[in-house]
This record gives structure tokens, C-alpha cells and sequence, in this order.
């Protein structure tokens, strides 16, 4: 009966549910957003943040929308195998479809705007000005720690 259902999640329910509850919060009903059913547990770091404690955090992980996306086509399966006649099924899951496409919309931006900013951050750090001002901040410390003074004695000129 698998064969024939409209969609073809990867995970089970029951794992999914798990997952969810595991790593994310679920979100109250929000009439602005109301396809999302989950928010981060961890609020993301900022740029100033190592990026390894970013990592650990989570700020690079899948967000819930990959796997809202598979509960929502698992809800569309379940209506598919209630529903003999295709009249009542297309009816019945008008709003699991617009679920489905929005959460497919922000999956995309979420994704494409983590990488924007990493790929950012990153070309902003490898810019030769901010090379150049980071090892002349590197010079300056080792000065002051050495205590080195650039002229320490007046210089004559004949």
C-alpha cells in the first residue's frame, strides 16, 4: 500500500514527534505564522561567537522545517488511505498542501540565509585591510608586552 501513497517521508511519525519534542519548542498558535509548529530551543549566537561554540549550539543544524515538511506529507498519507475518492482528498488537504509549500518557502530561505551570512562573516575576515589591521594589532601587543619603545633615546642630527 506504501507504493501508491502521494508522498514518500523518509522518517517515521513516531520518530519525528521524538525528534521534534527532543530539539525544538512547540510553538502556540501564531495567526501570522501559522503553518510553523516549532521554534529553536537555543537562540542562535551572533557573529562575535567562535565558530565552534556556534556549532555546539545548533546554529548550523537543520531547522524544524525539514522535518514539519515530513509530518505534514505523513497527515496528507494518513487523509490519502481515509479517502476513497479523489474529490474529498484534494478538499480535505487544501491546507496541509498550503502548509507544505510555505514550510518548503522558509526551509529554503532559512538555509539560503545561514549560508549568505556565513560566506559573509567569512569573506569579510579574509578582506586584506582586516588581515593587515589584525596583524598590526598583533605587533602593537607584542610591543606593549616587551615594553619596547620604537626611539628610546633622542637622536642627534649633524
Amino acid at each position: 500500500m506504501d507504493a501508491y501513497l502521494p508522498y514518500k517521508p523518509i522518517h517515521d511519525v513516531e520518530w519525528l514527534e521524538k525528534y521534534l519534542k527532543k530539539n525544538f519548542y512547540k510553538k502556540k498558535y501564531d495567526r501570522f505564522m501559522w503553518w510553523r509548529s516549532y521554534t529553536l530551543r537555543n537562540a542562535p549566537l551572533s557573529d562575535l561567537h567562535p565558530l565552534r561554540d556556534r556549532i555546539n549550539n545548533g546554529d548550523f543544524d537543520l531547522g524544524s522545517f525539514t522535518f514539519e515538511i515530513e509530518l505534514v506529507q505523513h497527515r496528507m498519507n494518513k487523509k490519502y488511505i481515509e479517502h476513497k475518492h479523489e474529490d474529498t482528498y484534494v478538499e480535505d488537504t487544501q491546507l496541509d498542501k498550503a502548509r507544505l509549500k510555505r514550510l518548503q518557502e522558509d526551509r529554503d530561505k532559512d538555509e539560503k540565509t545561514k549560508l549568505e551570512e556565513e560566506l559573509k562573516l567569512r569573506l569579510e575576515r579574509l578582506r586584506p585591510e582586516n588581515q593587515m589591521k589584525k596583524e598590526a594589532e598583533i605587533a602593537e601587543n607584542l610591543n606593549k608586552q616587551m615594553k619596547f619603545r620604537a626611539a628610546p633615546r633622542q637622536i642627534y642630527v649633524i
